[in-house]
């Protein structure tokens, strides 16, 4: 039984990186379950959630060592957009997943569903002193999190949510031009989840992204 358990994990610590790189609310939890379920050994979300003070500051070293410790991830911080660049140094050979909705507004919409129904008070948009408050990995780090990837802009503005969403999927196109190591992903298509599998070469018993994660 030792023998056959070391003979998985060498097996499964032999694959390629995988990042998925889209961000919050793109289906990133779906693809993590196909990922688990097609032999990839996932990392810990938590260890790497606690690591935003770090790649706001631009030391990306904790994270990349950190990365050492599995071969699939999703999530803050590999969502936060810019992180790409310094796991694609890191781990050249990696492939990456850009997850995406079909369009900014169903994204924008989905995202502050969510934060309204975990963070927001009495079925209420969010408030900034909402999200100071709220819990998560520690308190204060959802609004952490929103500065570090939005900027100094009214919390929820639709306009400029749309505009950093876009530019994220935009320059996440731009740099991966010239490789083969991404591939753009919409949970809502099955025909992607084919493209996924063939891209990564696995099979499994399902054909279609699972609806995790939901609001």
């Amino acid at each position: 039984m030792v023998g056959m358990i070391r003979k998985f994990y060498v097996s499964v610590r032999n694959k390629r990186k995988v990042f998925v790189i889209g961000m919050n609310k793109t289906g990133t939890t779906s693809i993590k379950d196909v990922l688990s379920n097609a032999g990839y050994l996932v990392g810990d979300q938590r260890i790497a959630e606690r690591m935003i003070h770090d790649i706001k500051n631009k030391d990306f070293r904790p994270l990349i060592r950190y990365c050492h410790s599995a071969e699939a991830f999703q999530d803050i911080p590999f969502s936060i957009p810019g992180v790409y660049k310094e796991l694609h140094k890191a781990f050249p050979d990696s492939k990456f997943i850009l997850s995406k909705r079909s369009n900014a507004d169903e994204w924008y919409n989905s995202l502050l569903r969510f934060h309204t129904k975990r963070f927001g008070k009495r079925g209420l948009i969010p408030t900034v002193q909402d999200l100071k408050e709220a819990d998560y990995v520690w308190k204060g780090w959802m609004y952490e999190v929103d500065r570090l990837i939005f900027g100094d802009h009214d919390l929820y503005d639709r306009a400029h949510y749309k505009k950093v969403y876009c530019d994220h999927i935009n320059e996440v196109r731009a740099y991966f031009k010239k490789t083969e190591s991404l591939i753009e992903v919409d949970v809502k298509e099955a025909e992607d989840f084919k493209k996924l599998s063939k891209f990564l070469n696995f099979n499994t018993k399902t054909q279609t992204f699972p609806h995790l994660n939901k609001t």
